[in-house]
């Protein structure tokens, strides 16, 4: 969708989880979205809050998150992060409110 979109002069944005690959082909930025703010699979996917994953014997497979294509967090503080989605959206939101976008 976001790729019909953005050929439609759409911005485009997800927020949360992705869950289509975390591979760097595979993230939404290479899929048409612009920006994106979120997990790349599943919370039981990687190590968190004492929860390991049933492939992580070591404990290192941290859940990410991710801007964009960078980690900007590992592992993610899960605490605020339905409140960072909002606030992100809320961005992109305001910051587009007078040409066409998808959220």
């Amino acid at each position: 969708i976001a790729e019909f979109l953005h050929k439609e002069n759409y911005s485009t944005s997800i927020v949360g989880k992705w869950h289509l690959g975390h591979r760097p082909e595979y993230l939404p930025t290479k899929q048409g979205f612009d920006e994106w703010t979120g997990i790349p699979y599943h919370m039981s996917g990687g190590s968190l809050d004492g929860h390991v994953c049933y492939e992580d014997i070591n404990s290192t497979m941290w859940l990410p998150l991710y801007q964009d294509e960078k980690i900007i967090e590992q592992p993610v503080n899960i605490d605020n992060l339905a409140q960072r989605y909002a606030s992100r959206a809320t961005e992109f939101i305001e910051k587009n409110v007078k040409k066409p976008f998808f959220l």
